[in-house]
């Protein structure tokens, strides 16, 4: 499994930075018939990443603003604007940040 961490300089602003997002190879996926608590049918998978990738470039905004470069995906539903959102909510962290996938 892969790891994100965003860099803070010493005033709690994030660079600017360009990271590698690595794709996966699904070798199984089994779906089993027991569903799990929250109602969706639980999983079973073996995967492996691989050495394609996706640059994505993170920078921060002075004002509160998610920005999202991928036209094909309603904002609200792209993983990478949720997972911004979640994180901006949950820490509290002033401003915003643009996401693009290079």
């Amino acid at each position: 499994m892969g790891l994100t961490i965003l860099i803070f300089n010493k005033n709690n602003d994030m660079k600017n930075t360009i990271l590698k997002a690595y794709a996966k190879l699904n070798l199984s996926l089994n779906i089993l018939p027991e569903r799990g608590e929250r109602g969706f049918f639980k999983v079973k998978f073996l995967n492996t990443h691989i050495s394609l990738f996706d640059s994505v470039r993170i920078s921060k905004l002075n004002h509160r603003s998610l920005q999202i470069n991928e036209p094909t995906i309603d904002q609200e539903k792209n993983i990478a604007f949720r997972a911004a959102e979640l994180m901006f909510e949950t820490f509290n962290i002033p401003g915003g940040v643009s996401i693009n996938i290079l």
